[in-house]
């Protein structure tokens, strides 16, 4: 049995406690998009094989061989020929390592039959360390927010590769994104924080003040939320905006190059959109209400005119992966 299985981006909005303000760490909010994909095969083999993955970088590579070997030991699984037929751009802020890394397992699990549970999947990804988003788009789809880990008495934080999480962080809301919303992403020449750079970035920029925490709290959860509830575009632009301008996400575009932070700022500018970086950066998003215009030609000049690789337009995607027998 030959499996092929899709994965899709998400957009990381914001990071919550990174204070120890409240009884839980960490958290997020983030949704999911239709594209780029993360397009992986798999059928049952004598021995590992990996084909197509050199297009990823050493480390991640170390991470899919330590993941190979933790599914063999704790599933049972057979080996099986692996092959990446198309990835995410890494460390750009799309989700990538997350997507990989739970795509191989559901893969892997999926062409040996094993019916491996949300649990035993996020257990063995070592994934949701921070926020629960990449899994919870994984796995639902649609924007979502988590509730962190337990407060454990500690203002050190570390990213999501940086701790090993007893348990994934629990999602707290799920809603569609309005399916005519319209994402525009964007790829400046910016910092693309990985490894120990992205520990050390964490480091030097956390804990948060209880100020900035609490309204970064309150304006996901009585503005993201209910801008997604609602479909309202304008109260996703001022919310964004805001977020934006305070607490961790305001860290992460204010240490991000010129370049960034400039065409951030000529796309804050544009009508009736709302405008944000996804995680760390350099990825930027510009979205519009798709029955008013789609404006993907406009967008494209004006990442040409910024030196920025212009990704494409793409839809919100309110489900999960795909995994298709073939």
């Amino acid at each position: 049995m030959n499996v092929l299985l899709t994965a899709y981006p998400r957009l990381h909005l914001t990071l919550l406690d990174l204070g120890g303000i409240t009884p839980r760490k960490y958290g997020g909010a983030g949704l999911t998009l239709a594209g780029p994909t993360l397009r992986l095969s798999a059928k049952q083999d004598e021995r590992w094989k990996l084909v197509g993955f050199d297009r990823l970088d050493a480390e991640s590579r170390r991470e899919i061989t330590d993941l190979l070997r933790r599914l063999t030991d704790s599933l049972l699984c057979h080996p099986a020929r692996l092959e990446l037929l198309q990835a995410l751009p890494q460390h750009v802020g799309l989700g990538s390592k997350t997507a990989t890394l739970l795509s191989i397992i559901r893969a892997v699990t999926a062409v040996n039959g094993h019916a491996a549970s949300r649990a035993e999947t996020v257990n063995i990804s070592g994934r949701g360390g921070a926020s629960g988003v990449g899994v919870a788009t994984f796995f639902r789809g649609g924007f979502v927010t988590d509730a962190g880990h337990p407060y454990d008495g500690t203002k050190r934080f570390l990213p999501s590769h940086g701790r090993k999480p007893q348990h994934a962080p629990p999602l707290i809301c799920r809603l569609p994104t309005p399916p005519y919303w319209r994402f525009h992403l964007f790829l400046p020449a910016g910092y693309r924080l990985a490894g120990e750079s992205e520990v050390t970035f964490f480091q030097h920029h956390t804990p948060l003040p209880e100020s900035e925490v609490l309204s970064a709290i309150a304006l996901v959860y009585h503005g993201l939320a209910p801008a997604i509830a609602t479909s309202d575009l304008q109260l996703l632009h001022s919310s964004l905006q805001h977020i934006h301008n305070i607490g961790f996400k305001s860290r992460e575009l204010k240490s991000q190059s010129p370049a960034v932070r400039d065409l951030y700022l000529k796309l804050s500018r544009e009508p009736a959109v709302a405008v944000g970086m996804s995680s760390l950066g350099p990825v930027l998003y510009c979205v519009e209400d798709g029955r008013v215009a789609i404006r993907s030609a406009h967008f494209e000049a004006l990442a040409q005119a910024a030196g920025s690789t212009y990704l494409g337009c793409y839809k919100p995607r309110n489900q999960g992966h795909r995994v298709s027998h073939i």
